[in-house]
């Protein structure tokens, strides 16, 4: 800014804050926004300074709001004759300009307030406008104060009233006035039920199974969007919200796609400040979210332009005049973003943009619902597709209204519950999907139930009867409108490979899906698809999956984030049912199915996807038989890349999932593939890619147990070829060397009703016995039999021998631990046999890796800062000195602790 315009702006706050005081007090106000008490998790704190500045944002009545809305639906829904035909920016602004008199009255006002016109921009209904807060306060007929975050771990800040009016010849010209009674404590749908983790990064680049850990390939194996890539296109482009001070880092994003989609290596983004938002690369605050939205929108929106939107603002403060434009970053971000996308020319808006944040809808004015809600109306009519994660909180998580009433009732989420809007909720596991019991939903108390959805959610409360009632508005607004994967995604954060959940994942993954349709629809010289849900609805569940297992639950008492007590509702949760549900909506998208719902749409396009009328089974038994090859010769590089080869032959051949529309044949060359490739992953110490593929496997093996009655002979003999009983012990091994004992029991529990059924015992088979005992002997303390068993010829193949090397090698580790801290020192020939060591050189390398003192033919473990009690030998020497009372202790407190560990585990196989 120059610094004449700065003394002019600053010139005119003056002299506006002399003037207005002297204006009369006598004039009738009347309330516009009124709130009962603060909301939960703010404090009210001290007045803030009365020159502090305060930039607002005034939204004046739509008189042909209700006939907008309207409209927007008959754009939207397919078989209108307006289905399609998006606005331009210019007709929008047109049909939504306020009336000549609620102009003249608003502007009027403002100017008799003292707000200079330099101070005061004006944008159809909208009026920007920048004051003091003591000016503030007289305009308004209220009183601000500092409120602080309680809840947050930041020291976040707002300064807000409980309530405010305006004078009366204007009141019914006035929609709202923020920020005023707007607390906004927007959070990304990040669930806090699972813990982000990091994990390593997996040798393979085969394709993830989404029941263990969910990548592109996962995704779009499941989703049916195999190798489909979009042309690209200025009309067809992807917007990423971005809030809360999170980044998306390109080297990030460049080591993501070229450890899960090398093919996709050269993708990028771009970044669109918003309100000040910045996109710094050397931040170290975390950016999970903001990646997460990034990679999987770019890896599964290829050659759809991507960009970033960053938006700045958490609270409404200009610190003061010697830095006058440091309000254009510190005002709300719902409305900054809207507004700065409604004033994109056309040809620049996002087709689709996915938000991962919301709120509590009752935290929020309902003026404020109501007027963003209809900006995001806007945005569909101008062919935006508006997506919002549905949250991460179930039924509710406050289960509290805030009207003053105090009444026990589930939470709805907004921006979620806006009609406009289509809401993703998350699922998990495969074959089937279920839905994840986190996943929010519900029905508005804002909005109710749109004309589109009214035949859906009306079946599911007509199954519903009477339960739950009271607690939720039955007429109101349900969501969530669709469903995508919430669980075990991998993303790349500041360098280092981890896994996240929520609903925050659903949404960029189904609005990459959604690009990926624009492409087609844009090719096929359509339109793109804009607001969403009418054409959804209409499908009447075709070109979904209908998810009915699982369910979500909340109000369980505490509230999921602040830890405070909150109104327990017994098992309270929505279940997951045939149709639509309000914990998944209509289900997950299968871009083929929905892709071929389009007119004339060319075969061209999606003819990977199509499967052909005969397979050449020629080409699968060369992969096996290659496969079988080179494992025999131990050339695992070599069985990676034909892993890769055959994975995407099955994949152009629908053959990745069992069904009674593969032959026999190709069934079981499929089950043969995924089982070397288990093998493969095994013999590189691959564990997760271990796991990915026995999570592949399992339909294969349950599809054989099940097999169709009426079915050929020779479909019932598939199974003589299978590996199952190898790859579960392998499997029961892994979880048994990693201490998942809850796992291993539920697998083997399912195998014992399995064998009892058959007059069998589940020991019966060497496979499983060899793992059974392991784990017998482990609980019952007797490492030397697990060693033993290890080193026998009870070692089924040398395969188990891998995860037998991890399993006694995880016991030598605890064994050392406590013997540190238990003992000063040990003779060498003493540890090689508490360790199960096979040499005492063995013993010296494994002692020099640990950091440990080699003198005198004894072990001598790193000094620790309690003394040690020297336990003298016959001959004078200090031999297996030990720890004192203390250092015993811990080591005590280290078995009890883990005792205790495994007891819960118990509890939860009871």
């Amino acid at each position: 800014m120059h610094w004449s315009s700065f003394f002019t702006r600053a010139l005119a706050l003056l002299t506006a804050s002399s003037s207005y005081a002297e204006a009369t007090l006598s004039a009738q106000y009347d309330v516009v926004e009124q709130l009962h008490r603060v909301p939960d998790g703010w404090v009210q704190g001290s007045r803030p300074p009365p020159s502090m500045l305060i930039q607002f944002r005034l939204a004046m009545r739509q008189p042909r709001a209700r006939e907008f809305e309207q409209l927007v639906l008959k754009i939207a829904t397919p078989g209108d004759e307006m289905y399609g035909k998006h606005m331009k920016r210019d007709d929008v602004k047109s049909f939504l300009q306020p009336s000549a008199e609620s102009s003249e009255a608003v502007l009027s006002w403002l100017k008799s307030e003292g707000v200079s016109e330099d101070l005061m921009t004006v944008s159809s209904d909208w009026v920007k406008f920048i004051v003091p807060v003591k000016q503030a306060e007289h305009m308004l007929n209220t009183t601000f104060y500092v409120f602080h975050d309680h809840d947050s771990n930041s020291n976040s800040y707002r300064v807000r009233t409980l309530e405010y009016s305006v004078p009366h010849s204007i009141h019914r010209h006035i929609q709202l006035i923020q920020p005023t009674t707007h607390f906004g404590k927007s959070k990304p749908h990040r669930s806090l039920v699972f813990d982000k983790v990091e994990v390593e990064a997996p040798n393979s680049r085969t394709a993830a199974d989404c029941g263990t850990s969910v990548t592109p390939d996962c995704l779009r194996q499941l989703y049916k969007l195999g190798d489909f890539v979009a042309n690209p296109d200025p009309r067809n482009k992807l917007g990423i919200s971005g809030y809360l001070e999170q980044y998306a880092r390109y080297d990030d994003l460049e080591a993501f796609l070229n450890e899960y989609a090398p093919n996709m290596a050269d993708a990028n983004f771009t970044v669109q400040s918003i309100n000040g938002g910045l996109n710094e690369q050397s931040s170290p605050s975390d950016s999970t979210e903001a990646s997460l939205d990034i990679q999987y929108g770019v890896a599964l929106a290829y050659n759809v332009p991507t960009i970033f939107f960053s938006t700045g603002g958490r609270g409404p403060l200009v610190p003061d005049l010697s830095q006058p434009d440091a309000n254009d970053s510190s005002n709300e971000p719902y409305l900054e973003q809207l507004h700065y996308l409604l004033d994109l020319p056309d040809d620049e808006l996002p087709s689709v943009l996915s938000t991962s944040y919301g709120e509590n809808e009752q935290t929020l004015p309902e003026s404020y619902t109501n007027t963003t809600c209809n900006l995001i109306a806007q945005l569909g009519a101008r062919g935006v597709s508006v997506i919002f994660s549905s949250g991460d909180e179930g039924v509710g998580s406050v289960c509290l209204s805030n009207d003053g009433t105090n009444t026990t009732k589930f939470d709805p989420v907004y921006p979620a519950s806006c009609p406009f809007v289509t809401s993703v909720g998350g699922t998990y596991q495969i074959n089937p999907e279920r839905a994840i019991s986190f996943s929010s939903g519900g029905f508005s108390d804002r909005f109710t139930r749109p004309s589109y959805q009214d035949d859906a959610v009306s079946s599911y409360l007509s199954g519903l009867g009477d339960k739950w009632q009271g607690l939720y508005n039955a007429q109101g607004r349900g969501f969530p409108d669709v469903a995508a994967q919430a669980h075990a995604y991998i993303v790349q954060d500041h360098g280092k490979f981890v896994k996240v959940d929520g609903t925050s994942a659903s949404a960029p993954t189904f609005a990459a899906i959604i690009a990926d349709l624009n492409s087609v629809r844009l090719s096929n010289g359509q339109s793109t698809l804009g607001f969403l849900n009418p054409w959804i609805y209409s499908l009447n569940g075709s070109g979904f999956t209908d998810i009915v297992d699982g369910g979500s639950t909340g109000c369980t008492g505490i509230q999921t984030r602040s830890g405070l007590e909150t109104p327990l509702v017994p098992y309270a949760s929505w279940n997951a049912t045939g149709g639509w549900d309000p914990v998944t909506g209509l289900g997950t998208p299968l871009f083929d199915a929905l892709a071929h719902l389009f007119a004339n749409f060319p075969i061209a396009l999606v003819q990977h996807l199509l499967p052909p009328s005969s397979i050449d089974m020629s080409d699968l038994k060369t992969f096996v038989s290659q496969l079988q090859k080179d494992l025999e010769q131990r050339k695992l590089d070599n069985a990676v890349s034909v892993l890769s080869q055959a994975k995407r032959a099955l994949l152009q051949q629908n053959a990745l999932f069992p069904s009674t529309s593969l032959s026999p044949q190709v069934h079981s060359q499929a089950r043969e593939i995924l089982e070397l490739g288990a093998i493969t992953s095994l013999r590189l110490m691959d564990s997760e890619s271990f796991i990915r593929y026995y999570q592949q496997l399992q339909p294969f093996y349950d599809f054989e147990r099940e097999i169709p009655g009426g079915s050929t002979t020779a479909y019932k003999d598939i199974s003589k070829t299978s590996q199952r009983s190898k790859i579960t012990g392998l499997y029961l091994l892994l979880l048994l060397s990693s201490g998942d004992t809850s796992q291993f029991h539920t697998v083997l529990e399912g195998l014992t009703v399995e064998a009892s059924l058959k007059g069998h015992s589940v020991e019966d088979d060497p496979f499983i016995k060899y793992p059974v005992e392991l784990e017998r002997s482990l609980m019952e303390g007797s490492y030397d039999k697990v060693w033993r068993a290890t080193k026998s010829s009870e070692v089924p193949t040398e395969d188990f021998g891998l995860f037998s090397n991890v399993l006694v090698g995880t016991i030598r580790r605890e064994i050392a631990d406590c013997s540190e801290q238990a003992y000063q020192s040990l003779q060498i020939f003493n540890a090689k046999n508490i360790l199960f060591l096979e040499s005492e050189g063995a013993v010296i390398q494994f002692a020099q890796e640990r950091g440990w003192i080699i003198k005198d033919g004894h072990i001598y473990f790193p000094t620790q800062a309690d003394a040690v009690t020297p336990v003298p030998s016959a001959t004078g020497a200090v031999e297996g000195g030990q720890r004192p009372e203390k250092a015993i202790a811990l080591t005590s407190a280290t078995v009890i602790q883990n005792t205790i560990g495994y007891a819960r585990e118990l509890e939860t196989i009871v």
